[in-house]
């Protein structure tokens, strides 16, 4: 089982997938920078899960949603993640 960790910062995809990997479920963890190639990866492989930063370079959490419901019949889970305080931002 596999699940996909989107975020354009290292060390928060690496605190994600040391927690992941932790759970005794055995998930591999795959992970990309930017929401094009967290795309390429979706369209390309299956996973269980998504932890998505909202706010990416390329677009935020909510563009690359509504991409992958274009293109995907089927898309994952999605944990939507951010580091801001502010309640508007989701």
């Amino acid at each position: 089982m596999k699940v996909l960790v989107v975020d354009d910062n290292r060390v928060d995809r690496v605190h994600i997938r040391r927690i992941v990997e932790r759970m005794p479920q055995g998930y591999t963890v795959d992970e990309a920078g930017d929401a094009g190639e967290a795309l390429l990866r979706l369209l390309d492989e299956e996973y269980v899960c998504v932890f998505l930063d909202f706010m990416l370079p390329d677009m935020n959490g909510a563009e690359l949603i509504r991409t992958l419901f274009e293109r995907m019949t089927e898309a994952p889970p999605i944990i939507l993640l951010s580091n801001s305080d502010d309640e508007n931002t989701i």
